[in-house]
This record gives structure tokens, sequence and C-alpha cells, in this order.
């Protein structure tokens, strides 16, 4: 009896120590789960019914910019002379915002800051990124004369080829005019000279209030879509303009001009002003990402399991097109080309000289907005990271 008295409390304290040990363990696993939600807020996001990821975030967090993500922008003229960019004028305050500012020195030029996610030497982008959505929260300036934006470069805003798809500058946001509450969302291509092409959209907007504001910017193959407090703004086509393939990097800046919209530089009375910024994040599309992991897989794989000298380059099969008319737009199909992730098409007027071109994923797509009556010449090329397939025949159609 007594033996098995001991026992049984033997099983007790075994049985003690292992509860013990196990809600110790889970209450660990608990806590860890909690702060790894915790670092990870607003790493994922569902955007127009598509999920993204967060690829590049900063708060402003400190007192110094952080250098692996940002420089601040050549001391450079800006704006004929208007202005001129200072690095005196770029600031992080302490309390998680990075402020920019502007005043009139004694040479008489409008100083002012502006940062960018790419060297200051030009050697190097320190983040870019094709594709994504792109936000800004930030409180604007109160006074008139300044010109403050958010916008994306690309290291070439022209390559020689014509259309934005060899590089396009996207403003998410200009602000320019307090007083009348205007607002600007634009892009640029084909350089800044004779051949210069522009979209805008200019329009009111209350977000001069003093309080913080958020802009964004969602780029895809297809589309760019702008907007101001989660709202959208305003959206352009592929089928309008080419969209850019080439990765942006990112610049905010502030500035004035002496002959366009702000007629710098400010007031006396209105110096010093600017803009302060809360954060600056990027997301990019969960299946974009996965395309890209997929190339760069399948293309790793094939080198290591493949002989040297049997190792052969992706190649692609070229489209084989049918074209249906429909009223002032026509419709291309396609079969999937094997190891294909997208497909360019490039459409023209058989009278015109230049191809426009949309990008897409899918095997069929709409091209609206065109002329009654026309003929249209349509070509597609199907494409896997920089390996693109043969032209497929041109075809023409003519449009209801």
């Amino acid at each position: 009896m007594k033996k098995l008295l001991i026992y049984i409390l033997t099983v007790a304290l075994v049985i003690s120590i292992a509860v013990v040990g196990a809600v110790t363990s889970n209450s660990s696993d608990v806590q860890n789960t909690v702060s790894a939600e915790d670092s990870q807020e607003d790493s994922t996001r569902v955007i127009s019914g598509a999920n993204y990821v967060r690829t590049f975030y900063d708060e402003f967090e400190g007192t110094k910019l952080d250098s692996s993500k940002w420089a601040k922008c050549p001391e450079q003229s800006r704006q004929d002379g208007a202005s001129i960019w200072d690095d005196d004028y770029t600031n992080l305050d302490g309390n998680g915002h990075l402020v920019l500012t502007g005043d009139v020195e004694e040479d008489g030029l409008f100083h002012c800051g502006a940062i960018r996610s790419r060297t200051k030497d030009y050697s190097k982008d320190l983040f870019n990124q094709l594709y994504g959505y792109f936000e800004i929260k930030v409180k604007l300036q109160s006074k008139q004369k300044y010109w403050t934006a958010f916008w994306l470069m690309p290291d070439a805003i022209d390559r020689g080829i014509e259309g934005g798809s060899d590089g396009t500058e996207i403003d998410i946001f200009e602000a320019f005019d307090p007083a009348n509450k205007k607002i600007n969302q634009a892009i640029h291509w084909d350089g800044y000279g004779p051949k210069h092409k522009k979209r805008e959209n200019s329009f009111v907007k209350d977000v001069y209030d003093g309080q913080f504001h958020t802009f964004a910017l969602e780029w895809t193959e297809d589309y760019y879509r702008f907007y101001i407090d989660n709202k959208k703004t305003w959206t352009i086509y592929g089928g309008e303009v080419d969209i850019a393939e080439c990765a942006n990097y990112l610049k905010i800046s502030l500035e004035t001009a002496s002959t366009y919209w702000v007629f710098g530089p400010p007031a006396k009375e209105d110096l010093p002003d600017g803009i302060t910024v809360d954060y600056v994040k990027v997301f990019q599309r969960e299946d974009y990402l996965k395309q890209s992991e997929t190339t760069t897989t399948t293309t790793t794989t094939r080198a290591t399991t493949l002989a040297p000298t049997t190792t052969k380059k992706l190649t692609l099969s070229k489209p084989d097109i049918k074209l249906k008319a429909g009223k002032k737009q026509f419709t291309v199909s396609y079969k999937k080309v094997k190891n294909a992730g997208k497909y360019k098409i490039y459409y023209k007027q058989s009278t015109a000289k230049k191809w426009k071109s949309v990008t897409t994923k899918l095997t069929k797509k709409t091209i609206k907005k065109l002329k009654k009556g026309k003929k249209y010449k349509v070509k597609v090329v199907a494409i896997n990271g920089k390996v693109k397939s043969k032209y497929s025949t041109t075809k023409t159609i003519k449009v209801k």
C-alpha cells in the first residue's frame, strides 16, 4: 500500500511538471506570435481584389535619413534656376516624420529639400520596382508658390522607343495651389524635349487642411490607377498609353518655379513652409512576385540539371493570333505559349507610323476606344522575363 501511494504521488508529480511545462511553452508561443504579428503590421493588403505584399517602407524614425533607403537629391538648380535643392532643407524631426522645407537665402535663390531612393552620384538605385502599389502619407504645405510632389522615375525616360513602355515619369501627386485647393496627377514619356508627351489630371481636392492625407498609385501591366485617401481619382488604361515596363525609383520633392503653375518664389511673409511626411510604403502583387520566383527557379533548375554541353536557352514560340471586330474595338486571342509569363499586344491604324501597345497575362484582350470604320494592324509577342518570342504574324482588321 505504501509503495502504491508513492507510485501515485510520483506519477502525479510528473504529470504536474509536464502540464506546467506545456503551459509555459504554449504561453511563449502565443507571445511570439503576437510579437511577430505586431512587427508585420500592414505587411499585406488586398487591392482591387489582388493580394499584395509589402516590399518597402519607411516611417522616418530617429533624426537621420536611412541611407540604405534614401539619399538627398543632388544639390542642383531646378525649374530654370527658380530653385535649388539643398541638403540643409531635408530633415527628420525625431517624432517619426520627414520634413522638407523651402526658404529664400541671401543669394536670392529659393533653397529647398528633396530625397530619392537613388544614390546622389546616380550610380545605383537603393530601391526600385516595376509595377506595384506606392503610397505616401503627408501633410501638405499651406502657403502659395510651393510645388511639392511624390513621384516615380526610371533611370532613363527615353531609350529611343516611341511611347512610354521604355520609361515613364509617374507623378502620384503634385501640390501647388493651396488657395484654390488644386492637385495634379500625371505621367510623362519620350523625354523632356520636343518629343515629350504627357497625360495629366488637375482637379480641386481639399487636402491643404493641415491634416495628413494619403496619395497612392496602383501600377499594373494594364493600367495606372491613382488614389487620394484610399479613393480612386483617375485611371489610365493600357489601350490609351503604353504602360511602362521599366522599374522606377522613388522621389519626394519640394521646389518652386518662375514661369509655370506657381510663379515663385514665395512671398517673404510666406517663408518658410514645406511638407511633413509620416510614411512611405510600397507593395507588390503576390502573383507578380510568384511569377518572378518561378522564372528564376526554372532558369536555375535548367542550369543545374543539364550538362554544360547540353544547356539550352529558354525559348518561346511565337503566338498564333485571331482577331474579332467589334464596335470601335477589336478582340485579339491566342493559345497559351509554353513558359510565357505575359504577352505584349501591338496595334496601330494601318496608315500610322507608331505602334501602340498593351501588356497582359491573359490570352484574350479587347482593345477599346478605336476609330470607327478604320483598319488596324495587330501583332503579339510572348514574354518571360527578358526573353521574348518572335512577333506573331501581323494581321489586319477593320473595326465596326
